[in-house]
């Protein structure tokens, strides 16, 4: 369900992954190197790529960032106090932050069962510098236009 605060971005993560092997395609040919982004095994890892390099393995999670609008141009509601991205907005407005346009942020995915740890906690069990970094990589914005042009 869209709700009026939130503005959904324009590229799924399966497009940003395939925009990131492209642009390793083109360093690899540019630097005459063989990086290669290698399926991750997402159950276990928390990621959906790895790369390696000099010995070093990276763990990729790939996410769609989702924009949320100030409250200066769309007000909080009481009826929606519980809801997760209401406090995100909250936190920002309380603590000052910048959010004008719109602040970024995305949500993580709920484990399937109980006793499933959150994706986001098993990859960083993989944050182990310096023999394994893990991270997400999302796009910074929300318009395929602008996504085009960076």
């Amino acid at each position: 369900m869209t709700r009026k605060f939130t503005i959904k971005c324009q590229m799924s993560e399966n497009q940003i992954e395939s925009d990131v092997s492209r642009y390793f395609g083109f360093l690899n040919a540019f630097l005459g190197t063989t990086r290669r982004l290698m399926a991750g095994n997402e159950t276990k890892t928390g990621s959906d790529k790895t790369i390696s390099h000099r010995g070093k393995i990276f763990y990729v999670q790939y996410k769609s960032p989702t924009g949320l609008q100030s409250v200066h141009s769309v007000p909080l509601t009481k009826s929606k106090d519980t809801d997760d991205l209401q406090a995100v907005r909250r936190f920002r407005h309380e603590n000052k932050l910048r959010d004008e346009p719109y602040s970024l942020c995305f949500p993580l995915r709920k484990p399937s069962k109980p006793s499933n740890p959150l994706q986001h906690n098993v990859l960083l069990g993989y944050e182990q510098p310096p023999a394994t970094r893990a991270f997400y990589l999302a796009p910074t914005m929300l318009y395929q236009s602008e996504y085009n042009l960076s």
